[in-house]
């Protein structure tokens, strides 16, 4: 998902910004701005960190609610709720309570 997210970001400053598995596995363990920063510095992106951050905040919050659930997985994420407030990035998950099972997810339970 995140990889998707990441290059549709990139998309808007060139054909050019691609995010390469290359880049991917530097990133690899770095979190918040320091990941936003190697992001910005790898794909020659002209903004600051802080704005990446932003508008990875506000994509993940559209391309989220449009994923798919694998077998089983809403029944965990449904269990777990309570302690799912924000993902490694920083990026908030849950900006309001879930319904179970979602209206717009197909899985199987």
């Amino acid at each position: 998902m995140y990889t998707d997210i990441i290059q549709q970001i990139a998309n808007g400053y060139g054909d050019d910004k691609i995010y390469t598995y290359e880049i991917k596995s530097r990133l690899m363990g770095l979190m918040g701005r320091e990941a936003a920063q190697a992001i910005v510095d790898a794909l020659n992106l002209p903004i600051a960190p802080e704005e990446y951050m932003s508008l990875l905040q506000d994509t993940c919050q559209d391309f989220f609610p449009a994923c798919h659930f694998l077998p089983g997985a809403a029944a965990f994420v449904f269990h777990m709720q309570p302690l799912l407030k924000f993902d490694s990035c920083g990026v908030k998950v849950f900006s309001r309570p879930w319904q179970y099972p979602p209206p717009h997810a197909p899985y199987e339970l």
